[in-house]
């Protein structure tokens, strides 16, 4: 399995509903990574690091799809680039939007670089009015914004769906739902496509709580290249969106699985063996007729990204220690 240590400051900046860029060293070009190099005229490393460019300062925009524009005009992918990596520039009301090469953000993700910051919508990219949290729409600002990762929140309806939600009760999101304490889990899917949602001002808009399989179709039919984290909290939930993930791709014909990331305390899977014996497809009986028998690794065995996360709260329910030496593949005390 591909584990990604999640390690915040040296991995990942999140930035919480905002639209925003970070920007590394452009003292040393990263063709890899195919990081964002802007201009030294946009703004100096420092400057994007310690105070992030939001993309409602129109004047700022314009210089930095300025220079946007200049790179992809000048930048050529690896020659044995995936598909997915060429450098493509699409028109758009709010700028410029580039085709990310997924596996080099993934890439960034397992070895960080002290140059470069890769930069996440939180629950999707929802700082601009109408668009709420862990929605279609806020799928798609993240893209127009030109950010590497999205991540999206999973609770599961009453019939086994997996949708987009971050609170485990549907109160605080949906129009007219102050103080509505019931459960997502207590819905059924069909119930939960009615509930529209508020965005972060409160107000109604014309979004409604997506599932998961939406927003993985969303993806492919508006070819938005992304890595996409999903914050699962428990196994039934990673089972049935890892059942997903087998059979999804972008529109640049990448299976999911290659860009799609399980992000779950470790208390839910404590090790990888609970990892790979749980999630169908990953391990199978070396004798089918003997499902009790020995198993061996199946085809998406080394496909599986996984983050296991360690909270201080947890000491008491795993020696987290010996749990994270395991999926990091070190020897154990």
């Amino acid at each position: 399995m591909k584990l990604l240590k999640y390690s915040l400051g040296l991995l990942l900046t999140i930035v919480a509903g905002s639209s925003a860029f970070a920007q590394g060293s452009s003292s040393t070009p990263d063709s890899v990574s195919r990081r964002i190099r802007y201009q030294d005229s946009v703004a100096t490393a420092q400057d994007l690091r310690t105070n992030a460019v939001t993309l409602t300062d129109s004047a700022t925009r314009a210089r930095i799809n300025s220079a946007l524009r200049s790179l992809a005009a000048t930048t050529n992918p690896p020659a044995a680039a995936p598909i997915d990596s060429t450098y493509s520039v699409n028109s758009y009301t709010d700028g410029t939007r580039l085709i990310y090469d997924t596996g080099n953000i993934i890439d960034v993700l397992r070895h960080p670089k002290t140059d470069l910051t890769a930069v996440v919508a939180h629950r999707g990219c929802f700082q601009a009015g109408g668009v709420p949290e862990n929605s279609l729409a806020a799928i798609q600002r993240a893209s127009d914004t030109n950010m590497e990762l999205i991540e999206l929140d999973i609770k599961m309806s009453s019939d086994g769906v997996p949708v987009l939600s971050h609170d485990m009760t549907v109160g605080r999101t949906t129009v007219g739902g102050r103080g509505n304490y019931r459960l997502v889990s207590s819905f059924t899917n069909g119930e939960l496509q009615t509930f529209r949602l508020e965005d972060k001002y409160g107000d109604p808009t014309n979004q409604f709580i997506p599932t998961l399989e939406q927003a993985l179709d969303y993806i492919h039919d508006h070819r938005i290249s992304t890595v996409v984290a999903l914050d699962i909290k428990d196994r039934a939930a990673a089972r049935a969106c890892w059942a997903l993930i087998k059979r999804k791709r972008n529109a640049w014909d990448n299976p999911a699985y290659n860009w799609v990331i399980l992000k779950m305390n470790a208390t839910v899977y404590n090790y990888p063996s609970d990892v790979a014996y749980d999630l169908p497809g990953l391990l199978k009986p070396q004798d089918p007729s003997n499902p009790n028998g020995p198993w061996v690794k199946d085809f998406y065995y080394d496909k599986l990204l996984y983050i296991p996360v360690y909270t201080t709260n947890m000491s008491d329910k795993l020696d987290c220690l010996e749990s994270f030496r395991d999926f990091a593949g070190q020897p154990s005390s």
